[in-house]
Formats: C-alpha cells, structure tokens, sequence
C-alpha cells in the first residue's frame, strides 16, 4: 500500500446543497463589486468555493468535479490580472492546478506566493508536488523551510519521512515519523508510515503493530474504506500475533456491515481467540451467535472502535 502523503488542501465543512446556494450567491456578488480590490476579493471566494465543490464531488463525479477546478482556476487568473500580487490567490490557484495534476504550474503559483511572502504553507504545499514529480530532495527542501517557519506542523514531518522512505533513507524516515508523533500522538498516516519503513527493515511484527494501530484510529476518525484496507492488509499477513486476529474481527465486523462473506475470517479469529483483546473477543462472539456477552470498556482506540462497531451491527438488526 502507498505511503500516505498528506495532500495540498485542507477540507472545509460542507453540504451539496449548500454549496450550491453559496456558489449562487458568490457570482452575484462578483457582478455587483465595485472595479479593483473588492472585484478582486469576490473572485477569489468564488474560486474558493468552486474548488471546495469539486473536493465534495470528486471521487463521484471527476469530470465535473474538474471542470470546476477549471472554473476556479479561472475566477483566481481573473482576481490576478486585477491584482498580480494577491498571495492568497496565487496560493488557492496552485491548490487548484495540483489538484488539476498540473504541477509544474503550480510549482509557479506557489513560488510567487513566496516571493510575496515566506508562507510556511506555501512552502508545505509545493513539497507535496515536487514529491508527485518525484522531486524528492527538492521535497525535502521545501519541508524544511516550511519547518523553520512553523516547525511543530506535523504534516510537513510526516511528509518529509514519505520522501525520506522513497530514498531509501529509512532510518532518517523513523526519526520524522516519530518527531510527527510526538506532536500528534493519534495521527494515523505517520504510525501507518512508520509501519511500512519497518516493514522495509523486516521488523514485520512491529510493522503490523503500527499499521493496526492506524487502521483504528481512522476507524475512530470515520475514514473506514480506508481502515478497512489496512485491517484487511494486516489481517493478511496472518502473522499469528493479536493484532492481526483483532484486525481480523474488525474486517469481519466490515464486512457484515456490508453484508458480504465474513464466516472464514470469523472461523479463524475464533480459534485464536485466546490472542485478541476482550473487546474484540465481545464482538467476535457476537458475530458468532448473535449474543453480547459483557461490556466492552473504552481504554484505548481499539476498545473504543469494537465499541462503535457492535453499536453498528446491533443496530443491522
């Protein structure tokens, strides 16, 4: 499985519908602005709203969500040619065609937003596509500088340990997988990061430790397709340890949900069921036959989501 790169843009709070209206409501306010700077200000909110549009839509709809990326992109040339030095637009712009996979335009955007101003985001987000260019060590430059300006942004930590990985420089990889950690003890991607570096260095029982614990915390954070790829991934290496039977169960608990096959996974966890913690041996009972037997109590995310998956499946009843 890929390491994970933290991407350029950060999510907004969104609703289809919503965002529909605001979009409406943005273009109205770019024809009734005044000529120059608040002209300049409208497009820029349109633009940002466009693109937090095409974010909602993308995995579903990619055609239209790159036409308005498009549109976006355009809305942030128009508020330029009004004022060539908005650093925000030429940072929203960059955002945009990376998203576009136009990285080398948006290597551009985001060098003009520097010579504006040392935006450690700026920097951050333009590591990230010199890292989708293989760019690896240009990657690590610009992490760098990100972390002079603001050097507690895990993100920038974590991604150096991604181009770090990529060059082999595994051991230098650990120590920013772990300085990411250390600022963000429950962040997924670096504990999943760190696993596949260990993984490289044949520390396969450790690796699948901290790939479990990622797949739970994404649990925990709702990002379950991609938990459920790593429970799976971890279940499969069959490694004859508790996390990958608890791994196991929670697949199985998945895969119930979605009502698809789960009896052999079932099957095998229950004969190592002396492995796994009491939380997991709850729900895999309950998978069994139906019956709950004890309460499940929230020491730790793995407790925390056999919690919220036996309220899931008693709820399927």
């Amino acid at each position: 499985m890929n390491l994970f790169r933290v991407g350029t843009n950060i999510g907004i709070e969104k609703n289809l519908d919503l965002m529909s209206i605001s979009v409406e409501f943005l273009e109205k306010a770019v024809k009734v602005s005044k000529k120059g700077r608040e002209e300049a200000v409208a497009l820029n909110n349109l633009g940002v709203a466009l693109s937090a549009w095409a974010k909602l839509i993308e995995s579903k709809e990619p055609d239209e969500a790159r036409r308005k990326y498009e549109k976006a992109i355009e809305c942030y040339s128009r508020a330029l040619e009004i004022n060539p030095n908005y650093a925000k637009v030429w940072y929203n712009k960059g955002n945009a065609l990376s998203k576009l996979g136009r990285h080398e335009e948006a290597i551009e955007c985001y060098d003009r937003v520097l010579e504006i101003n040392q935006n450690f985001a700026a920097w951050y987000n333009k590591g990230v596509v010199l890292g989708e260019l293989g760019r690896y060590e240009e990657e690590i430059e610009c992490y760098d500088k990100a972390l002079e300006i603001n050097p507690n942004f895990a993100g920038a930590l974590n991604n150096k340990g991604v181009a770090l990985s990529k060059l082999r420089r595994y051991e230098e990889a650990i120590e920013y997988y772990n300085k990411a950690l250390e600022i963000n003890p429950n962040y997924a991607e670096a504990w999943y990061n760190k696993g596949n570096v260990l993984d490289e260095l044949r520390k396969y029982e450790e690796a699948v430790e901290l790939k479990g614990k990622a797949a739970f915390l994404l649990c925990l954070e709702g990002r379950m397709d991609i938990a459920f790829d790593i429970f799976k991934e971890v279940y499969d290496k069959r490694l004859n340890i508790p996390v990958c039977y608890e791994c196991g169960v929670a697949l199985a608990s998945l895969l119930c949900l979605r009502n698809e096959v789960y009896d052999e996974i079932v099957a095998d966890c229950n004969r190592n069921k002396d492995k796994i913690c009491s939380s997991a041996k709850i729900v895999l009972k309950y998978l069994i036959d139906g019956e709950i037997e004890g309460e499940i109590e929230v020491r730790d995310e793995k407790d925390a989501v056999f919690k919220d998956l036996l309220e899931m499946l008693t709820e399927e009843e």
